[in-house]
């Protein structure tokens, strides 16, 4: 495990202090996580500032804990909110609550463009008040992974008006919109461009 106060030259606040801190900057504090991970959140904070510009916060719920799963092998990562000069991601408002859709997507297509697996409000309760992500599984796109399909239904639903059931299931709907946005997701450059043009979209109202 490696010790860490901030990744890509930002700042990394825990938030959970109290109920009343989350949504705020949170205050400093000191992580851990395997270095190989901290190594994949740098860079996708590093691609997510060159889109967006450098933010001055990142707030967390954790990373290693000692637990079962991914937490406890200090490759997952609770991801609460993003602190820019003049704006911010808060998870729970911008997604769950539907204060910034289109930039609570944008950042988690930046996710995906990382890390096989990220939970965001679509997937359960337990996850309306942060992303989580860790790289269980490799980055790609996969019809049968249910947090993946959540995440297209509800991209193509915020920017494309596609109207489609976010349910998770990858049927006839899911497959040809998608395929009228992207053609085809099913090679790694193809998965890729989709997230990117995801992010791009999402970003354009602060960028």
């Amino acid at each position: 495990m490696v010790e860490f106060t901030s990744l890509a030259q930002v700042p990394v606040h825990y938030d959970r202090t109290s109920p009343a801190e989350y949504g705020t900057r949170g205050r400093a504090a000191t992580f851990q996580c395997g270095a190989g991970f901290k190594a994949k959140l740098e860079a996708t904070f590093f691609e997510l500032w060159t889109l967006a510009g450098k933010a001055e916060v990142i707030t967390s719920a954790g990373f290693y804990v000692q637990k079962p799963g991914m937490h406890g092998q200090g490759r997952a990562f609770d991801l609460d909110g993003i602190f820019w000069p003049d704006w911010s991601l808060v998870t729970r408002r911008d997604g769950f609550e539907g204060g910034d859709r289109g930039l609570y997507y944008a950042v988690e297509a930046v996710l995906r463009r990382h890390f096989g697996t990220v939970l965001d409000f679509n997937y359960n309760a337990e996850h309306r008040d942060h992303f989580h992500v860790d790289d269980g599984t490799g980055v790609g796109f996969r019809k049968g992974s249910r947090s993946t399909v959540l995440f297209v239904q509800a991209a193509l639903n915020q920017f494309y008006t596609a109207n489609l059931a976010v349910d998770g299931v990858f049927g006839p709907k899911t497959r040809a919109a998608l395929a009228d946005v992207a053609g085809s997701v099913t090679s790694p450059a193809g998965w890729l461009a989709f997230l990117e043009s995801i992010a791009r979209r999402g970003l354009t109202a602060h960028v």
